[in-house]
């Protein structure tokens, strides 16, 4: 039994609906949850292959193989991936920041622009997307600790279908990290990528899955998911 980690966010269904809804073989087991459950879930053995951070094959380069031709990726704006901020980019130093628990390369991704590119530190300030929004004007009680902080945040990161769907409220200011990084670099950015453990890479039924999720990649228009 070959156990699948899915992303419940509409850029990994291209790849993973057909398995889902008519195509999946008997050998398979499919197990939902957000990225960082996923990533912490194939560190621990739980998974055998998943799409998950692509931070996270750097920090398992010994455990993991990554399934060619596959990745969530943009060149330019990506849209599902955005800070939200009540002030412009430059007046963020020494502001809270809130960032999603939910996504790990995001995260890092946010951290290199606003750090590296901008030369702001702002203050960071975890929050779980799905319970609650921290730049709401009436927020709820956080899920989250703020790490010692406790002014309210100036901005936050949205991902997924979260970033997506939420609309801009008045007075806010929307930056989308894909269109950040390529003006700043030319370069492509890859969000995530499907992993399978060492253990289990050249088993038949890995070969069989990989194959499959490449024809569903091809089915797509251009041929490539530039999600």
């Amino acid at each position: 039994m070959i156990r699948l980690g899915n992303i419940d966010y509409s850029n990994c269904y291209p790849i993973h609906g057909p398995v889902l809804e008519r195509d999946r073989p008997p050998w398979l087991r499919v197990i939902d949850g957000p990225p960082a459950d996923l990533n912490r879930r194939l560190a621990l053995g739980e998974l055998d292959v998943a799409p998950g951070s692509s931070i996270e094959l750097a920090r398992h380069y010994r455990e993991y193989t990554g399934l060619q031709g596959l990745c969530i990726g943009s060149v330019g704006p990506v849209e599902s991936i955005v800070l939200v901020s009540h002030a412009p980019l430059d007046e963020l130093a020494g502001c809270v920041v809130a960032l999603p628990t939910a996504s790990a390369s995001s995260r890092c991704l946010l951290r290199i622009i606003l750090e590296l590119r901008f030369d702001i530190r702002p203050s960071w300030m975890d929050f779980d997307q799905s319970a609650r929004d921290p730049l709401d004007p009436a927020p709820v009680e956080p899920a989250a600790e703020l790490s010692g902080v406790e002014s309210p945040a100036s901005a936050a990161l949205f991902i997924g279908d979260i970033a997506l769907r939420r609309p801009i409220r008045e007075g806010e200011l929307r930056y989308d990290l894909g269109e950040l990084w390529t003006e700043w670099t030319g370069l492509p950015f890859v969000y995530a990528l499907w992993m399978v453990r060492n253990e289990v890479a050249d088993s038949r039924e890995i070969h069989a899955l990989h194959r499959r999720f490449l024809s569903h990649r091809d089915l797509l228009p251009g041929g490539f998911a530039d999600l």
